[in-house]
């Protein structure tokens, strides 16, 4: 046993107990902060960067105004944790805001299986909805949602936020790339004849924590900032996970890593991305506009892989959720991040998931509609 503070938003708390025989639910940062050792003992080295404590902990610190109560649902006996915020009556998972995908955290999936009903009955309990954003297909919970009945809840209502491409890298430098069409490989080698030949000195600077600088990460925010292409809001714009990216940069379970393409007068790309065991994770990429046609964010990614793989161990390279064209040059298949709800069942609740179905149901005749009219 060990005693942790239980309190909203990491206020002031009485101490609680924790038993191993029924799940606790932690309120507070000073709470989750006891549970670190346990924390760290359910992830492994393969699980993303997005479920470890350091991660979660400074998500819950800096995006504090995004939510109402930390709820920490460490469950089964303390073999799974469930990282909860509540908004409103709405349960969702910590970093569903900043993160590509979530998961509960435990060794494998029958634990998973014995702990989800506990924090159904939890939930339901307190009438709350249980709004899991982003849950990617090859976690524990999504398929032990999927194979799940809840009689407490209504049908789980499903939707695909985004693929998430990925592919193999080939063991010798050889077949790092053998699965791309011979056309485009000898693209990207031409590509990179002309970035040496233009701008002389030009190199691959690679670092990771816990030696990556504050400046580092600075200099990639104003690059990121300046190069942003993609319509809606550049995440880096936000503060709180400008914030979030400075703490989280010397913590080695996160993995952070910072590239950088170019010569001491021009750079040309830069990307943030984590290795978390033998898996990197893509997660933010810019390159120079003035730099396009030399194809600068797919030489840097091309470039880096062989240290990848010789230095760090790296064997899947995982673009993270998006669709965008550049990761399916590359990938060789995909997973999913789907958007899982399950709404208690009583009157309110009724008119919630009725309003979802009709949303549904309208959302696939114009669907429909397109596609006869050829429009799709």
């Amino acid at each position: 046993m060990f005693s942790q503070a239980v309190a909203a938003k990491g206020g002031p708390s009485s101490p609680v107990k924790f038993s191993i025989d029924s799940p606790t639910v932690i309120r507070s940062l000073s709470g989750l902060s006891e549970l670190r050792q346990e924390w760290r003992s359910l992830t492994s080295r393969g699980i993303s960067p997005f479920q470890t404590f350091s991660w979660n902990l400074a998500w819950y610190r800096h995006f504090s105004d995004c939510f109402d109560e930390i709820l920490v649902f460490f469950a089964s006996g303390g073999a799974v944790i469930f990282p909860l915020y509540r908004k409103g009556n709405h349960i969702r998972f910590a970093g569903d805001i900043t993160c590509d995908y979530q998961d509960a955290l435990a060794e494998n999936i029958e634990d998973v299986r014995k702990a989800f009903p506990e924090l159904l009955k939890w939930a339901a309990d307190r009438n709350y909805n249980l709004d899991f954003r982003k849950l990617s297909t090859e976690g524990h919970l999504f398929r032990v949602i999927c194979g799940t009945t809840a009689p407490q809840f209504f049908k789980p209502m499903l939707r695909t936020v985004g693929p998430c491409p990925f592919f193999q890298i080939g063991d010798s430098p050889e077949t790092r790339l053998s699965h791309l069409p011979r056309k485009f490989r000898a693209e990207l080698r031409r590509q990179m004849r002309r970035i040496a030949a233009d701008f002389p000195d030009s190199e691959l600077q690679f670092s990771k924590t816990p030696a990556i600088k504050a400046q580092d990460i600075l200099n990639l925010f104003k690059f990121h900032s300046d190069n942003f292409r993609f319509s809606g809001d550049n995440p880096l714009d936000d503060p709180r996970l400008r914030r979030l990216l400075l703490e989280v940069r010397d913590k080695a379970e996160v993995g952070l890593c910072v590239s950088r393409l170019g010569n001491d007068e021009v750079t040309m790309a830069m990307d943030l991305a984590f290795i978390r065991g033998d898996r990197f994770y893509g997660y933010l990429t810019a390159f120079n506009c003035d730099q396009a046609r030399y194809s600068p964010g797919s030489c840097l990614l091309t470039s880096r892989l062989d240290r990848l793989v010789e230095e760090e161990g790296v064997r899947v390279l995982d673009f993270l959720c998006g669709s965008e064209p550049y990761k399916y040059r590359f990938a060789q298949d995909e997973y999913f991040v789907r958007s899982v709800q399950l709404i208690p069942r009583t009157a309110t609740g009724a008119l919630l998931f009725s309003r979802w179905k009709t949303e549904q149901l309208l959302r696939r005749f114009a669907k429909h509609i397109l596609v006869a009219m050829k429009l799709r």
